[in-house]
């Protein structure tokens, strides 16, 4: 069993210039060299190595504000001193029109553990990473990966998107946009997961202005999230596998069936794909009197069931009727005259079909 050390990190604090780490600079007078490793490739595997006792290996990334990155361990293999190193973690400081490299953060890699480090940048630019022993006597190699997350852009309606991970700790960020005064009802239905053994992940729903709206827990299994925007822009979808799990998922962006205005005695058949999804049917009612909406067919699996609700122009609830897998008729009575909406709405996510009608 591998043991794994994960370190979130939502910024990297501001540098001020000063070293606080104890040891540091011991270590950092005994260095013979500072090995250029070049700059890292996202999801790549690099091996550091350092070959004589007091070498350090450096390396340098682009970092953009937001964009989270991740820092895994594969394998470490280290001698003579002790048995881990250290990662240090530099941020550019400029000072006076000079600009140096001061320390942010730093993480360890031991024999026989795999460490894994994640953060989020608050700045843009080149950042560098430093391994460094504070033995200098210690000498061996360390595998690891640097990775940016896998952004699979603005996800098209009602079209399924599959994504992976490769590196433990990447993320898989999705966005769609929103208009609030549509009042759209949409679900976020994740048709498929595979994490690996006993692997799960979060999911993390964003405003458009970067807020945390909720989470989503996901696990080896279909699942869904419905709910109606409330701020207009692009909203984010971020997927985060917990531990060191990778794997694949797709997700599908699903909007409500539209299904126009029913008409008197004309059967219209709604199917619904994806979970959380709804149909909505337009239909105009008098006050009082009865509205008779006729089903004559529904499937909704082994089980499964759904509701037709009515709602008035203002959103006002006016009346439902629980649909099982029979043929049933379901009568509602406005409270006013005028246009109301038929909301057909599937149970825990059941999908399927119904076919329904006015008779008056």
């Amino acid at each position: 069993m591998r043991n794994i050390r994960r370190l979130r990190r939502a910024f990297v604090a501001t540098a001020t210039g000063a070293l606080l780490l104890s040891g540091l600079g011991a270590a950092a007078s005994a260095s013979a060299a500072e090995i250029s490793g070049g700059k890292l490739t996202s999801g790549k595997e690099t091996t550091a190595k350092i070959e004589k006792g007091g070498d350090t290996v450096s390396y340098t990334f682009v970092a953009e504000k937001g964009d989270h990155v991740t820092f895994s361990t594969k394998t470490s293999e280290w001698k003579g001193g002790q048995d881990n190193v250290g990662m240090f973690l530099y941020v550019p400081y400029t000072a006076n029109g000079k600009t140096t490299y001061v320390l942010a953060d730093f993480w360890s890699v031991k024999n026989g553990k795999t460490a894994l480090y994640d953060f989020t940048p608050t700045m843009n630019g080149t950042l560098k990473l430093t391994v460094m022993a504070i033995d200098p006597k210690t000498t061996g190699t360390t595998t690891f990966t640097y990775a940016g997350d896998v952004d699979k852009g603005t996800l098209k309606e009602n079209t399924a998107t599959a994504s992976e991970t490769t590196v433990p700790g990447q993320n898989i960020v999705h966005y769609f946009k929103a208009v609030a005064k549509d009042k759209a009802h949409i679900s976020l239905d994740i048709t498929d997961a595979n994490l690996g053994t006993n692997g799960k992940a979060v999911g993390y729903l964003y405003t458009p202005d970067g807020t945390l709206a909720d989470t989503v827990a996901i696990n080896n299994a279909p699942t869904f999230y419905d709910f109606t925007p409330t701020l207009d822009g692009y909203w984010k979808f971020v997927v985060d596998p917990t531990g060191s799990a990778v794997g694949k998922i797709s997700l599908t962006l699903a909007t409500d069936l539209k299904m126009g205005q029913l008409a008197t005695n004309k059967a219209v058949t709604a199917k619904i794909a994806n979970k959380g999804s709804r149909a909505n049917f337009g239909v105009y009612g008098e006050k009082g009197e009865e509205l008779p909406i006729k089903v004559s067919a529904t499937n909704w699996g082994t089980g499964g069931s759904a509701f037709l609700f009515m709602f008035s122009a203002t959103d006002k609830l006016e009346g439902w009727c629980w649909l099982q897998n029979a043929a049933k008729t379901c009568s509602f009575y406005p409270s006013a005259t005028g246009a109301y909406k038929l909301v057909l709405d599937p149970e825990l996510g059941a999908t399927g079909s119904a076919t329904i009608q006015r008779t008056t």
